[in-house]
């Protein structure tokens, strides 16, 4: 997870998005990825999805134990049912994270 904060190296103001965001832990390395360069990580718009319900309320609630308050975690099927739309089409994102394995 580290390794993958540092190859997408995120920065103030961008938007991150975890389409399948387990208790968020990816989402917060790259808050951790901006404190550690010295960058505002308030700036940071995070976004994910999780189809559980408790894993879902999770990382909702380490976001906000890591002082984290911009953010929208919200519950349901990436695929079948998107959370995250613009005028009515998939909404674009800095940087998208995704789990291989």
């Amino acid at each position: 997870v580290h390794l993958l904060g540092l190859i997408l190296d995120p920065h103030e103001g961008e938007s991150v998005y975890d389409p399948a965001c387990g208790t968020g832990g990816m989402l917060l390395e790259c808050v951790d990825h901006l404190k550690e360069n010295k960058e505002d990580y308030r700036t940071l718009k995070l976004y994910g999805q999780e189809i559980n319900l408790i894993t879902s309320a999770i990382a909702r609630m380490n976001m906000f134990m890591h002082g984290i308050e911009e953010f929208s975690i919200i519950r349901g099927d990436t695929l079948a049912n998107p959370a995250f739309l613009h005028n009515d089409e998939l909404k674009k994102f800095n940087i998208i994270l995704e789990k291989i394995g």
